[in-house]
């Protein structure tokens, strides 16, 4: 009698085995809750081009800045003729990092009509001090957006290469904020 409990035991397990195998994402959804990111912040920014307008310089340090210390949170914008393509932003560590994701807010985030009157990035080329690099592609949302790379990068620095855009009124390209992580 116990031998049969088992027995049912057993193939009821395997059973509810199989089926949560066979569920989209089951696997990937329990990795994703289980993985834990550690923020690599970056140490400086500078870039091939900064956009002024009326005494304020759009520097590349506010692509780095941590938008929940200022009451006037900025972007970095690019200062070149034209909607920026071609232009660089390069993010330093303060040494070799490791690091396996990139967190984006594209545009000039601040609010829905600043980011509709300004570029964003509709796709970005990353590389890094190891050689790597990517193109990105990007929706045109005004929400962060992540990219996990294939493996880890060890990296002194990100440099991104503004590719192509989203069109605003306005032909300057802006990065609002970037973010490195480590997530394992």
């Amino acid at each position: 009698m116990k031998f049969g409990i088992m027995k049912k035991s057993v193939a009821f397990m395997a059973a509810l085995v199989l089926f949560v195998s066979m569920l989209p994402n089951a696997s990937a959804a329990y990795a994703q809750r289980t993985q834990t990111a550690r923020e690599i912040p970056f140490s400086s920014a500078s870039a091939s081009s900064e956009y002024k307008e009326d005494g304020i310089t759009f520097r590349a340090g506010y692509a780095i800045d941590d938008k929940t210390k200022t009451d006037r949170p900025r972007p970095w914008i690019e200062g070149a003729e034209g909607s920026g393509i071609g232009e660089t932003l390069k993010l330093s560590f303060d040494g070799t990092e490791w690091i396996n994701m990139l967190s984006f807010r594209l545009g000039y985030a601040r609010d829905q009509a600043r980011y509709d009157k300004n570029n964003r990035p509709k796709e970005l080329r990353v590389s890094f001090s190891d050689g790597t690099a990517y193109n990105c592609y990007f929706d045109d949302v005004n929400e962060e957006q992540t990219i996990r790379f294939d493996g880890t990068i060890a990296t002194e620095y990100v440099e991104i290469e503004i590719r192509d855009v989203y069109r605003g009124t306005d032909d300057d390209t802006c990065i609002y904020q970037v973010r490195a992580f480590y997530v394992s």
